[in-house]
């Protein structure tokens, strides 16, 4: 079994041809073994019907080409060189800062999206 890992799912905002998916929460912070796994329990935490959330799962992986990868990010764990853990505070903003990055697509992120990796990550506690 693979190590699970911490991912921040950001999903499109345009519908899947499924009702209940315009109405639910576009993003989501879990804890999986993979990316599959991660977009899956977003997905069902806001979906009760299995079948549907099949559905959408399934659409979800149409509209990026086979590659659910393109609606998930690794949250990095940060530790100092040594290996030790840093202090909290700082692990948050490094942590912050590269989820920002890619929120941004590699650029300088914008203010908006330093706030919202801020607030995705802030749910992960």
């Amino acid at each position: 079994m693979s190590e699970r890992q911490k991912y921040i799912v950001v999903l499109p905002e345009e519908g899947v041809g499924v009702r209940e998916y315009s109405d639910m929460p576009k993003e989501g912070v879990t804890v999986a073994s993979s990316v599959a796994d991660a977009v899956g329990h977003v997905v069902f935490r806001n979906i009760s019907d299995r079948t549907k959330g099949r559905v959408i799962v399934s659409r979800l992986k149409d509209l990026a080409d086979g590659d659910l990868e393109k609606y998930v990010f690794e949250v990095p764990e940060v530790v100092n060189e040594d290996g030790s853990q840093l202090p909290i505070p700082e692990r948050y903003a490094m942590q912050e800062n590269a989820l920002a990055q890619e929120l941004a697509g590699g650029k300088t992120p914008s203010i908006g999206q330093i706030q919202k990796s801020r607030l995705l990550l802030r749910s992960l506690d």
